[in-house]
Formats: C-alpha cells, structure tokens, sequence
C-alpha cells in the first residue's frame, strides 16, 4: 500500500508540475532567427511608400536639391524597386501571371534587339529595359501587398500635395523660363517648360 501511495503522490506532483510549466509562454528565440511574413510584409509597405515619395519628388532632387547629382538620381527608385520584389518573391506574396511573363519577355527581347539590330550599348539597353523588368512588376506586387486603408491614405496623401503642386505650377507659369523654379536637369537656367501654340507648358517638380 506504501507503494501505491507513494506513487500516486509522485504522479500527482508530475502533473501539477506539467500543468504550471505550460501556462507560461514558449521562448520565441527560434522564432527570431527568421523573418515573420508580417514583419516582411511591414517593411514591403514602408519600401512602396519610399518609392512613392522618391516618384513624386525625384525631379526636385535632380533639378534644385541635388543638381549636382541628376545623372546618378535617375536611377534612385531602381534599388528600392529591385528590394520589394527581392522580399516579394522570397516570402511567395505573389504568383507570376502571363501578362507579367509577358511584359518582362518583352524587356528581354528588347535588350537582345536593342544590341543586335539597334545602338549596340549595352548600358542604354539596360536603361531602357528595367523599366520592363523592375518598375512594371511593382503594379502587381503594389496591388497584392496594399489593402483599402493603404489605398485611401496614399489618396489623402496626393490630395494634400496637389495643393502646393497648383501653387507651385501657378509660379512657374508666370516666372520667365531662367527663374529658379523652372530650372531645368542639373540647375539648367534656360529653364524645363517649354511652349506650344503660345502657351508655357510648366515642369512641376516629377
């Protein structure tokens, strides 16, 4: 009977035990060596938004803030584009489609005629091609990743810089074409608009 007892003892004491150890949470430093999709699809979010802001003022840059350096902007956007389908891929956030098939075969053929019956520069070629290549898949990827709230707050966000976009068109239209808001690439002080049938079309700042 003692050892009955004793056992019985030792079995209860071993499930009290079991119980108390599994209502604390399990150590999440496995988890830490890896990327959650969540945390990938945060940073996919913030790289579409820097990519977005570089879109709308990547002329600033070239033609006032950084003219000095509008040859090497022209490609600023080519690395976070070429980043958000990196980690797109990897975390298999979207599948390919004939027409994203298509449009980069199209990119890759261009290069190929581009080399054979065209210029022959292998770096004009690529120029052209990543536009195929890097920039279109973002339509896609932009149109997987974002939800409505995204969709309504990149809205909100256009709405508010429409307003000193109109002022700023509103100064260039009547500034001569040598002011400095109707700088050209570069700080070119004769100027980015140009006139048709009489009318000065303005260069806004894209």
């Amino acid at each position: 009977m003692n050892t009955r007892t004793k056992e019985k003892r030792s079995y209860n004491l071993n499930s009290r035990s079991a119980s108390s150890i599994s209502k604390f949470p399990i150590s999440n430093q496995n988890k830490g060596n890896s990327k959650s999709p969540d945390a990938s699809l945060k940073w996919i979010k913030i790289a579409i938004w820097t990519y977005f802001f570089l879109l709308l003022f990547e002329g600033a840059l070239r033609k006032c803030i950084l003219p000095f350096l509008s040859t090497p902007l022209l490609v600023i956007r080519d690395p976070v584009a070429i980043y958000i389908i990196f980690i797109t891929l990897r975390q298999k956030l979207i599948r390919l489609n004939m027409i994203l098939i298509g449009v980069v075969a199209i990119g890759i053929a261009g290069i190929f005629t581009a080399l054979s019956l065209g210029h022959g520069n292998l770096a004009v070629a690529l120029f052209g091609a990543r536009i195929f290549l890097v920039h279109f898949p973002l339509i896609f990827i932009i149109g997987r990743v974002f939800n409505k709230e995204d969709v309504i707050k990149m809205g909100k966000v256009l709405l508010w810089i429409s307003v000193p976009m109109a002022i700023l068109i509103t100064l260039q239209f009547y500034s001569p074409q040598s002011a400095w808001v109707n700088r050209g690439v570069g700080g070119d002080l004769e100027g980015a608009g140009f006139t048709v049938a009489l009318v000065l079309i303005t260069n806004r700042k894209f």
